[in-house]
């Protein structure tokens, strides 16, 4: 009997998790992905979710930390917290998005999980900005 609440409990955590994923997902694509897509080159308007997620994920390798503070950064956007002074400089501050807690870590834990492709054109830059490290 308590093979089975464990396994029925793993389920229900798996189902969360999946629906959190595709909820994450579906808002990244539809409030997110017009400015930080992949590889926008030389008519870009915001850094890619490439470079964001590598910038947080330096700084916060866990997945529960990375999630909470890309979460706090979509409610509270402030340039004297960002791990992208360059972007702001470049680009201002992201625009203030009206999301719940909850789909704020969806969309985070969204970013956290999925693999981005490298723009073609990354590496160089974050060289040029950051150099070894």
């Amino acid at each position: 009997m308590k093979a089975v609440s464990i396994v029925l409990l793993s389920l229900v955590v798996l189902s969360v998790s999946a629906e959190e994923k595709s909820r994450g997902q579906a808002i990244f694509d539809t409030l997110c992905f017009a400015c930080h897509k992949f590889d926008h080159g030389p008519n870009m308007i915001a850094p890619p979710v490439y470079g964001v997620k590598n910038h947080y994920i330096r700084v916060y390798p866990g997945r529960d930390e990375f999630v909470k503070q890309v979460s706090y950064w979509l409610e509270n956007q402030d340039s004297s917290r960002t791990l992208m002074p360059g972007a702001v400089r470049r680009f201002g501050l992201m625009p203030p998005i009206s999301l719940s807690a909850s789909d704020r870590k969806a969309v985070a834990g969204f970013v956290y999980d999925a693999e981005f492709s490298e723009p073609s054109w990354y590496a160089e830059h974050y060289q040029m900005e950051h150099g070894s490290k």
